[in-house]
């Protein structure tokens, strides 16, 4: 299953509804083409879906996809006017994820601000029309979610979605199997904030979803958020792991999460590679590390299958030894179960600053001793991420202690 771009020219756009005033030029729409691979080199179209066949518009009564939007959530307005501004690229379109279960398709759309569910159980032929398949709706949308006032069901006011990436349904077998994981970029979001967020769609086992005749699709919510320590502007993911955790992909600065039901970082990862494929001084954050998703394989996943994994040692440069010794009882990763406080450490051991994320933004006080014992830093914090520069302090352990006025926490931190 791939995304395409489906070309029109300026003509067949304003012929299809495109208003000028709005938009006026060569226009990229968007198709799903599903491929029989063929050899090593060649594959054969064998299903596609086209979104210009499932346009709206109440600017040219003249044309026949004239109608009141808000009587059409199946359909998609040519003319919306977003604000993640308007060119040639004119959908975006930027993630796709398939349920074999209910042989649907959801795609993100991140200019619209919302995702659709669509119908894989047609053919071609009735994925160009409004009738067919398990739904009876060939290939208009199924479900929609995240910006009503697309379809004319709601205002600005109503939008819970902002530039997202990677809807995906969590897989049968799951914690929270069926729901919809998808990260929330916050673009052109007042405050700029991220998440990672869990849709409960609502849908029964046949795969038909339920909506009024006036109201939005549901929910008015998601059911679970997890809001990123950095703003997140572009690229990332989010997906749910076999063994219930959640893997979350920080697309610009290259850092993987995973957390678990409680939302306790368990492990995370820097990629150490940066621009032309340059490593980096491990402990460092190298230019252009961006990673645009992450997916987790078990080790009998049958892509190794006749593959060599054998480690060819560290990406990074002149890296630590694995065996280092941070404290007692650790062996070369930080205990983080202290995570539970309302200051949590983003990283350890580190290199050039330490970060604490202060998701309540509250007051709190920090210090920072040496194995000496002699205090070295201390300050007033309420921001959301604090970021203290530790590039001139000297190879140790050192002990942050955090004091809100209601609780104290201690990080053992390492400065490579």
């Amino acid at each position: 299953m791939a995304i395409s771009w489906d070309l029109k020219t300026a003509t067949e756009a304003i012929s299809n509804g495109l208003d000028t005033n709005h938009y006026n030029g060569e226009l990229w729409s968007e198709k799903i083409i599903e491929l029989e691979p063929i050899g090593i080199d060649s594959a054969r179209v064998v299903w596609e879906w086209k979104l210009w066949d499932h346009m709206i518009q109440d600017i040219n009564s003249s044309i026949s996809n004239f109608d009141t939007i808000a009587n059409h959530p199946q359909l998609v307005d040519i003319n919306y006017s977003n604000n993640n501004g308007i060119g040639k690229d004119y959908f975006h379109a930027n993630g796709m994820d398939y349920n074999e279960d209910l042989d649907q398709i959801i795609i993100s759309v991140r200019n619209y601000d919302e995702f659709w569910v669509i119908d894989h159980s047609t053919t071609s032929i009735e994925a160009a029309g409004h009738n067919g398949g398990n739904s009876g709706k060939g290939g208009d949308i199924l479900y929609r979610w995240g910006n009503p006032e697309v379809y004319g069901r709601g205002t600005i006011a109503d939008k819970k979605l902002f530039g997202m990436h990677n809807p995906n349904w969590i897989k049968k077998g799951l914690r929270d199997e069926g729901k919809i994981l998808v990260f929330n970029n916050g673009y052109n979001r007042t405050p700029q904030s991220s998440y990672a967020e869990l849709i409960v769609p609502p849908v029964d086992s046949f795969g038909n979803y339920t909506i009024n005749s006036t109201g939005a699709y549901a929910p008015i919510s998601p059911i679970w958020v997890y809001k990123m320590p950095v703003f997140v502007d572009f690229v990332s993911g989010v997906s749910r792991l076999e063994n219930g955790n959640t893997l979350i992909s920080s697309g610009p600065d290259g850092h993987l999460y995973e957390l678990d039901s409680l939302d306790n970082l368990k492990w995370e990862y820097v990629n150490p590679i940066g621009i032309n494929g340059q490593s980096t001084i491990q402990g460092t954050i190298p230019a252009g590390n961006t990673i645009y998703r992450s997916y987790r394989y078990p080790a009998n996943y049958a892509g190794f299958n006749n593959k060599n994994l054998t480690p060819n040692g560290p990406l990074e440069l002149n890296p630590t030894s694995n065996s280092c010794v941070i404290y007692p009882g650790s062996t070369g990763v930080v205990d983080l179960a202290d995570q539970a406080g309302a200051i949590s450490l983003i990283q350890n051991p580190v290199s050039n600053e330490i970060r604490l994320q202060n998701r309540e933004n509250i007051k709190f006080r920090m210090q920072v001793y040496d194995m000496s014992g002699r205090l070295i830093h201390e300050g007033n914090y309420k921001e959301e991420l604090v970021r203290i520069d530790v590039s001139n302090w000297k190879t140790q352990i050192f002990l942050v202690i955090i004091n809100n006025g209601k609780s104290i926490q201690n990080f053992k931190v390492l400065k490579q």
